[in-house]
């Protein structure tokens, strides 16, 4: 190994830079304290990813657990609920967790609008979210719509491939945050 080089009197000389004692007690204590708060981090975060934290996040009475898009929206809703600045809220899904659920066997163009919360626009009463409108303004349409906060696209594209078969929509508007 490389050792310093110091000058003494006049010539080169190769100089030993001894650990102490003490300075090997702090370096040790160091250590102890570094790999001891990366340890309580890592517990700390396999804590938060397995335990009620996400538990918590994903059941709500809007959403419930699934196997192959982690929560869907929950079926047959039919409530109405206060919310912190927005009043009280009208909110009803169909069996499948769609918002707003035309006739699937309609002549009209059938539209799904499919995302995440604001699609499932549990912020506004029903009848009351942007789909709404489209539904209102043009009478030959039926307006489908399936969201659920926290999506993703990858989410959504499972929900798409759930709901497809089942509304066999002619225009599909993906939402996308």
């Amino acid at each position: 190994s490389a050792r310093p080089t110091v000058m003494v009197e006049g010539s080169l000389q190769s100089a030993r830079m001894p650990f102490t004692t003490k300075s090997r007690a702090v370096v040790a204590r160091l250590s102890t304290a570094l790999v001891a708060i990366v340890a309580f981090l890592l517990v700390a975060e396999l804590g938060l990813r397995i335990g009620a934290w996400n538990k918590g996040r994903t059941e709500t009475p809007l959403r419930v657990p699934s196997e192959s898009e982690g929560w869907v929206a929950a079926a047959d809703v039919d409530e109405v609920f206060e919310t912190g600045g927005y009043g009280e809220i009208a909110y009803s899904t169909n069996g499948e967790g769609l918002r707003a659920h035309g006739a699937v066997d309609t002549a009209k163009t059938k539209i799904l609008f499919l995302g995440d919360s604001y699609t499932q626009a549990y912020q506004v009463s029903d009848g009351r979210a942007y789909y709404d409108v489209v539904g209102r303004q043009r009478e030959d349409v039926e307006v489908f719509a399936y969201g659920v906060g926290g999506y993703g696209s990858l989410q959504e594209l499972r929900a798409l491939e759930r709901l497809l078969p089942t509304i066999r929509p002619d225009l599909v508007v993906w939402q996308v945050y």
